[in-house]
């Protein structure tokens, strides 16, 4: 008796819509050993208008030979590589009396989504000790020096509680009074603004 085969779902899979260069969530196949004899699976792939849309894991997903009643399943994919609708057949070549047997795919591929570039960010090169000695009645100067991670930033710089004014690096301070301070840096670019960073320090004047 010659070997039978089936293959589901009989209607294959429409995935929808989907971004370009991206795999869709898995959709499984499901192959059977119908008849009385040994299926010969000879090849499983994609063929029609876009077989380089779809994908599976391995191009062997069966055994090569399935006795009678067994079967198989394995997962394929819709990976678009360019706008518009898109469609192939997963088809099956065996020794089954029936040939080559195959169920559509479909699927229309979307424009990439380009994120949202990111606010910039700013880090200290190198910043104040925790506490700063003086003999005099004020600091005479004190540098911090700063870098962000996108090139063409712009900085802010602000002192205590102070109002924030435009800065580059390295910012100089001078004449600090003895006592607490905190340095605050923020980062723009294109109108994105990064989070805040800030460095807390003691001045102390030596008696």
């Amino acid at each position: 008796m010659p070997a039978a085969i089936t293959i589901e779902p009989a209607a294959g899979h429409a995935f929808g819509e989907f971004e370009v260069g991206k795999y869709t969530l898995s959709r499984t196949v499901g192959i059977r050993s119908a008849g009385v004899s040994t299926l010969v699976i000879n090849s499983i792939g994609f063929a029609g208008a876009d077989p380089g849309d779809f994908a599976m894991d391995t191009p062997t997903p069966c055994p090569h030979e399935m006795e009678a009643t067994t079967s198989c399943s394995f997962p394929i994919y819709f990976a678009p590589t360019s706008v518009g609708p898109k469609s192939a057949v997963l088809e099956v070549d065996s020794n089954s009396f029936s040939g080559k047997v195959s169920i559509p795919v479909s699927g229309t591929g979307t424009p990439a989504v380009i994120p949202p570039p990111s606010a910039p960010r700013v880090s200290f090169v190198k910043k104040p000790k925790s506490r700063i000695t003086t003999k005099k009645s004020k600091l005479k100067r004190l540098a911090v020096t700063f870098r962000g991670d996108q090139a063409g930033s712009t900085f802010s710089c602000r002192l205590d509680r102070g109002a924030p004014g435009v800065c580059r690096s390295p910012k100089i301070y001078k004449n600090l009074k003895p006592g607490r301070h905190t340095i605050t840096i923020q980062a723009s670019k294109d109108g994105r603004t990064g989070r805040m960073v800030s460095t807390s320090f003691k001045i102390v004047r030596l008696r």
